[in-house]
């Protein structure tokens, strides 16, 4: 959710939540009363983590210190209470306590501020949760949330999910492409190394152009 254009050098969409630094080893609770759904290893991304499962959305806590859980899969806990000792793990480059806040049945919008993930969750920008002044202190869920607003939300987010999947893609064609002629300047004017589908081989500067500017998908 932070930075989007920042996470987009390293070919990523974004970042899915929120980054609280501490020291090492320092103690990750829960945020609210739920049940234990995942503790689990992910090296090159959440490191040690665990999903607890909430009353209408779950949290993901990540970059623990492998080993140290002080609770266990299927565990109804309560908010506050302990789940394991912060660290570094993972990809991450200090120590830090990534935090997530998703629903998987309705996105519970406010505003702009959610987007729709590769697995199909709402993943919700944790801020708008927070207590002031760290957040707007809102609480999850809304009352007026009817059916027909969900069932809109859904196609919404389907919708944009594809169009950010495209822009992503182009943008990221078009990055290449820039990177190219500005290193290798002798190859402007110059077709392509191999055809497209279509057959042709259209000038650098050309595949540049169908895809940055005008958002084709080029193969």
């Amino acid at each position: 959710m932070a930075r989007p254009r920042v996470y987009a050098r390293f070919g990523l969409p974004g970042h899915n939540g929120l980054d609280i630094a501490y020291a090492y080893g320092w103690i990750v609770r829960s945020v609210a009363d739920g049940v234990v759904e995942r503790l689990s290893w992910d090296p090159g991304g959440y490191g040690y983590w665990s999903q607890v499962r909430h009353a209408g959305f779950f949290t993901r806590y990540a970059h623990g210190v492998r080993g140290t859980a002080m609770v266990e899969p299927g565990e109804q806990i309560q908010a506050g209470q302990p789940l394991f000792q912060g660290d570094s793990t993972g990809f991450s480059t200090g120590d830090h306590l990534h935090f997530e806040i998703r629903t998987s049945d309705r996105s519970l919008t406010f505003g702009d501020r959610w987007y729709l993930s590769d697995g199909g969750h709402y993943v919700l920008d944790p801020t708008l949760f927070l207590p002031a002044p760290f957040g707007e202190g809102r609480e999850i869920g809304a009352a007026d949330v009817t059916d027909d607003i969900l069932r809109l939300e859904r196609a919404l987010a389907v919708a944009q999910a594809i169009v950010k999947d495209k822009t992503a893609r182009f943008n990221n064609g078009g990055h290449f492409f820039r990177k190219l002629l500005q290193a290798l300047p002798e190859v402007r004017g110059q077709p392509i190394s191999e055809p497209l589908e279509d057959g042709t081989r259209p000038s650098w500067e050309t595949v540049y152009d169908r895809i940055f500017n005008k958002g084709e998908v080029v193969k």
